[in-house]
């Protein structure tokens, strides 16, 4: 996965309104289809029905950490706590990648 700041997405999340999430989520579950095959459709579906999207995107963040974080976990932190959530699992992803993440 991308080595990200956490704290980076956390904050352009909160500065941009939750756009910049909006482009994260975008990025990471095409990252992830592409390099996990983790199965997450379009993201033009978030719009239509995001919690079943956000549901998929959670599985794939559980098959990418191995089960570090569970899809429930991933769900709730998203959907429930967008902004924290983000950057709790960019952390992840960044633990995942193995390299220090970029400031």
């Amino acid at each position: 996965m991308t080595q990200n700041s956490g704290m980076t997405v956390l904050l352009l999340s909160v500065v941009t309104c939750g756009l910049y999430m909006l482009y994260w989520f975008y990025k990471t579950g095409e990252e992830m289809n592409a390099k996990f095959q983790a199965g997450i459709p379009s993201f033009i579906l978030f719009f239509v029905f995001s919690p079943y999207w956000i549901w998929k995107w959670a599985q794939g963040v559980e098959k990418v950490t191995k089960g570090g974080t569970s899809a429930a976990m991933a769900f709730i932190f998203v959907f429930f706590l967008p902004a924290i959530g983000a950057m709790l699992i960019q952390n992840k992803f960044n633990e995942v990648g193995g390299a220090p993440a970029a400031a």
